[in-house]
């Protein structure tokens, strides 16, 4: 017969047993997992296969030294899928007539110019970013923002409060209506 003792010594295993066979199953889960998900890219057929698409957003100004030579060497990359968007400031820079040369030899597909976008699109410019936070703030600073109050959702990604800090402006969070999950004026906090 077992002592109460033993009986509680027992029971006291139990939960570090079943702990250590959950964890044993988790890591075996994953690996399996891994193992038929991931392919491995460094054998030779997936190395053929594995080519994903590469955009390069270029700024430029005519007063580079050997620009042409630079401009061209970024273009004639071998690379299945590669464009290269140049942001251009000013239509007068000296530096267009070198890209639309470059861009006559490579062809328009692998080199673009933020004129032809903003032609597409049918707006007189455009303004290639690096990333949705430097666009946020170009429209911020755009409207003038600095000194004055943005509303901006509670449940929004920390880059939006960020912009409108950098371009000078005061945040104010707006709640959401728990119903449509909208902003609400009737919820500034």
């Amino acid at each position: 017969m077992l002592t109460p003792v033993e009986v509680l010594q027992i029971i006291c295993l139990i939960p570090i047993i079943g702990g250590s066979v959950y964890s044993i199953l988790s890591v075996w889960t994953i690996g399996h997992f891994f193992r038929k998900t991931t392919p491995d890219i460094n054998t030779t057929e997936n190395k053929e296969k594995f080519n994903p698409p590469v955009t390069v957003l270029k700024p430029v100004r005519g007063i580079e030294k050997e620009l042409k030579s630079n401009l061209h060497s970024i273009s004639v990359q071998d690379w299945p899928e590669y464009q290269i968007v140049y942001s251009v400031q000013d239509p007068e820079d000296a530096a267009l007539p070198i890209i639309q040369e470059i861009q006559t030899e490579v062809g328009s597909q692998k080199v673009s110019v933020e004129q032809a976008f903003a032609e597409y699109v049918g707006t007189k410019y455009a303004i290639a970013v690096n990333s949705g936070s430097s666009g946020l703030e170009i429209i911020l600073r755009l409207k003038k923002v600095e000194g004055t109050t943005v509303l901006v959702p509670t449940n929004t990604n920390f880059a939006t409060i960020a912009m409108v800090i950098r371009a000078g402006g005061k945040v104010q969070y707006l709640d959401m209506d728990e119903q449509t999950f909208a902003p609400s004026l009737f919820f500034i906090v």
